[in-house]
């Protein structure tokens, strides 16, 4: 065991749940996360002493109550910063334990590329950003009801920008595979005569091809790496607004919030557009279960479907391997994906229908369900 490296990453993981702490708390107010360096009391305002920025413990060195109005201090801070550095040192632990032992550390289903020692580093830094904005994501929706772009629109600037110009081999499945071949051009000097019935093609034409021949062979992954993560985003968020769409007409009331969509956009932009497909599929089925359960015996009517999105995403991150090993045969065929889509928007619907008619029944009024 690298006992180094996992001390690193516990200390990332501490330094990153202080952060997201930071961000559940002020980015709805739209305040800067690193100005005033000390956080207030979220009773008088206060500035809370220094030891409160240190992660975990510095709840009990700053008294557990604020100094000016002895109200009791956030203790779910604790909970956010350990629930964050659980997850980053998770995914540290699932790259790099087969490190030093001779093979590659992690190997993506499906995708053309071993992960060694440095790419893996890339990559466990690149899935630690998606966790700590599906945590900061998750808690501001649990308490607010929404979730703001400026958690959901950098993640994608992120997702994106990262996919492309750091490395390929980042997103778990690669829009498509490359061959061999696959680096060397993809238009012929024969496409146009044999593609289009061309005699000849114009020299200016032909100095086209050969110039995008030769930029696609210095830049043909990060092409490949932006392709992937816009895909990602465009099925990932098109698919929930799909769903919002038809929920809201079908209720005459808004039956998502449109951070629902910015959110899973986001996701689909680190992890493409099968795995935000996963995530589709799966997420419904906790909410609908957690949704009934709280309605029954809360009476609590809305339910926020971003955090059954982050729990689906989590899940899907730390196991895809296994994962991808039970379902790549299916989104070999488009047809069957776009059929079993077309099925969970109707069992969607048919939830939350569900969910309405149970209002109805036991408690007699007529109230919208949430997503």
């Amino acid at each position: 065991m690298n006992l180094a490296g996992y001390s690193i990453a516990i200390a990332v993981g501490l330094l990153a749940g202080l952060l997201v702490d930071r961000m559940i708390v002020r980015l709805v107010f739209y305040r800067s996360l690193f100005w005033p360096g000390r956080d207030r009391c979220s009773h008088c305002h206060a500035s809370l002493p220094w030891t409160w920025s240190i992660p975990v413990i510095g709840f009990f060195l700053a008294g557990r109550k604020c100094r000016a109005c002895g109200s009791a201090l956030r203790s779910r801070a604790m909970l956010v910063q350990l629930l964050t550095c659980s997850l980053i040192v998770g995914l540290y632990h699932l790259y790099f334990r087969q490190v030093g032992h001779g093979g590659p550390g992690f190997v993506f289903p499906r995708n053309p590329f071993n992960y060694w020692e440095n790419h893996l580093q890339a990559l466990w830094i690149y899935h630690s950003i998606l966790m700590l904005l599906l945590v900061a994501a998750t808690f501001i929706d649990f308490d607010w009801m929404m979730i703001p772009d400026s958690v959901t629109v950098p993640g994608m600037i992120l997702g994106i920008g990262l996919g492309t110009f750091w490395h390929v081999e980042l997103h778990p499945v690669l829009l498509f595979h490359p061959d061999p071949g696959f680096s060397t051009g993809l238009l012929s000097s024969r496409f146009f005569e044999d593609q289009l019935g061309w005699q000849s093609v114009p020299g200016w034409l032909e100095s086209a091809r050969v110039g995008f021949n030769e930029h696609w062979r210095h830049h043909w992954n990060a092409w490949l790496g932006f392709l992937t993560g816009m895909v990602g985003l465009l099925v990932g968020g098109g698919t929930v607004w799909v769903v919002r769409a038809i929920c809201s007409w079908i209720f005459r009331v808004e039956a998502m919030g449109f951070g629902d969509v910015t959110l899973m956009a986001m996701i689909g932009s680190f992890v493409g557009w099968q795995t935000a497909v996963m995530i589709f599929f799966l997420a419904p089925v906790s909410a609908a279960v957690v949704g009934i359960f709280a309605y029954l015996i809360s009476g609590q009517k809305a339910i926020p479907y971003g955090p059954h999105l982050s729990i689906a995403a989590v899940g899907c991150v730390l196991g895809w391997a296994p994962l991808w090993q039970q379902t790549a045969e299916i989104f070999e065929h488009a047809g069957i994906v776009i059929f079993m889509a077309g099925g969970m928007v109707v069992v969607l619907v048919a939830v939350a229908s569900l969910i309405q008619a149970i209002k109805m029944l036991l408690f007699g009024m007529e109230t919208p369900a949430h997503g």
